[in-house]
């Protein structure tokens, strides 16, 4: 997500012909704004995924993060996230019947998957993995589902990328809120750099 897609790349422009001190405090009231757009989205899509907020990460590292940050000649952050799938074996919920196994994608949202089973991958990490019947080439009902055998495929839920993304398009508040928040931001830091010139 850049920052500058919720109207802050006219707020850029607008800034290039002011002095020194409007373009720092423009740059600092970007990064700023980015850090309160990472919490907002960070925030949202927990409440869509069973994810903890350590597994997202924070503003520095981990799934989603700032990858750039503005500066007084480039007043542009933006904020990336992890495109590979996660893994449905963080989702697995205890007491699976045999031949199968239960999910928790979206809270309060219990999914059954048949033919499917908890397996050790060569990494030391767990995975569910799925046997489709008739077709060994058909792909199952899953984000990014991997082929490792014969009709045999490991089990991916949504990227946090995607996620993200459905929340930046559904929640317009977030647009909203980041765009109010650079606004205040801006004025703040503008006048406490040149208080007293």
């Amino acid at each position: 997500m850049k920052i500058q897609t919720v109207g802050l790349k006219a707020f850029g422009e607008f800034t290039d012909g002011l002095n020194e001190k409007a373009n720092k405090a423009a740059s600092m009231s970007i990064n700023d704004s980015a850090r309160y757009g990472h919490k907002l989205l960070k925030n949202d899509i927990m409440r869509r995924i069973n994810v903890p907020s350590s597994y997202i990460g924070s503003t520095t590292s981990g799934r989603m993060s700032i990858t750039q940050y503005a500066k007084p000649g480039h007043k542009i952050a933006e904020i990336t996230a992890r495109r590979r799938g996660t893994s449905l074996n963080r989702f697995l919920l205890r007491g699976a019947v045999k031949g199968s196994v239960r999910v928790s994608v979206r809270p309060g949202s219990v999914s059954k998957i048949d033919k499917a089973f908890v397996m050790r991958l060569r990494n030391g990490n767990k995975g569910i993995a799925q046997r489709v019947a008739g077709n060994p080439d058909k792909h199952p009902k899953s984000n990014g589902a991997v082929k490792i055998g014969k009709g045999l495929f490991l089990l991916y839920g949504p990227s946090i990328s995607q996620v993200m993304n459905t929340v930046v398009t559904e929640e317009k508040y977030i647009q909203k809120d980041i765009g109010n928040h650079l606004e205040q931001e801006f004025n703040r830091q503008f006048n406490r750099l040149t208080r007293g010139r």
